[in-house]
């Protein structure tokens, strides 16, 4: 489960790298962002200031 899920976002990255160079990293800190969410919902002030910043960054 968990290896498929990393593959889809791995597969999203590299298209998004290829295609957008540019938007790579703020993809990148998106991703992150939703990982936190998603894996780790008890961190939730640190998943908003992650937000915060990777949404300054983009």
């Amino acid at each position: 489960m968990r290896e498929a899920w990393l593959g889809m976002y791995l597969e999203k990255y590299i298209a998004l790298l290829l295609c957008n160079p540019t938007n790579f990293m703020g993809f990148l800190f998106k991703g992150a962002y939703e990982w936190i969410m998603l894996r780790q919902k008890r961190m939730t002030g640190f998943a908003q200031w992650f937000g915060e910043r990777s949404r300054n960054k983009t």
